[in-house]
């Protein structure tokens, strides 16, 4: 007998990934790791960092504390790092990336929800948002630290939908991090890469599509839109 596919239901929510997508932060969170772990007496490759990008701290800084046999415990190296990221935060002049309000303005005319799925901690999200002045923008939020495993797990995805009252697959997820897109697919939604030069190589070739700006999601998810009409 042929199989019958249920039908996708329709798009409902974009959630956002913070770091490398709202706002174009991993050149300023790669500069303050080198400098965390210069301090110690530890130098990193472009490569070691960019295998990071999109986990969480916790998961970081234990595998750097094994890896080079650090001598201080996670929680004080994570404590530590964050506070610096948080200075750094404050002394920035970081702006969300090109495009982004538009995205936003067209997901609210739309009817569309718009949520946050970060693996960094509540503190440094508050921090980066407020800098950025979005907020409002994203009253739904997930952070790194309220979940046990960080991406690519999916739970971190999960407890969005859960907070926006969703099935999963009617949520898609925009992820600049190979991490971050396996955390959407492993959570049954949909997922474009945005690709981003200062989060490093990453292989985002798992998402439906892979893009190169703001701009061209918001008129493929247009175009989308109008074909459903």
């Amino acid at each position: 007998m042929p199989v019958t596919l249920s039908p996708r239901p329709p798009l409902a929510a974009l959630i956002f990934d913070m770091d490398g997508v709202l706002v174009d932060s991993e050149p300023l969170h790669m500069q303050v790791e080198r400098a965390s772990l210069a301090r110690l007496g530890v130098t990193l490759t472009a490569a070691q960092q960019a295998a990071m990008v999109g986990t969480g701290q916790q998961q970081m800084w234990a595998q750097w504390k094994k890896e080079y046999q650090l001598e201080l415990d996670v929680d004080t190296l994570q404590r530590q790092h964050r506070q610096a990221l948080l200075a750094a935060v404050a002394a920035s002049d970081l702006a969300p990336m090109p495009g982004v309000t538009a995205l936003l303005a067209w997901a609210q005319q739309q009817g569309l929800r718009c949520a946050l799925a970060s693996s960094s901690p509540r503190e440094l999200v508050q921090a980066i948002l407020a800098r950025i002045g979005l907020q409002s923008a994203l009253p739904v939020q997930a952070c790194g630290d309220e979940v046990t495993l960080a991406k690519p797990d999916p739970a971190l995805l999960q407890l969005v939908a859960r907070r926006l009252g969703l099935p999963a697959a009617a949520c898609l997820v925009i992820e600049d991090a190979q991490h971050g897109v396996s955390a959407a697919l492993a959570a049954g939604m949909r997922c474009i890469g945005l690709r981003n030069p200062h989060s490093g190589e990453q292989d985002l070739q798992r998402a439906e599509r892979v893009m190169n700006s703001h701009s061209a999601i918001l008129a493929y998810l247009q175009g989308e839109r109008d074909v459903q009409g």
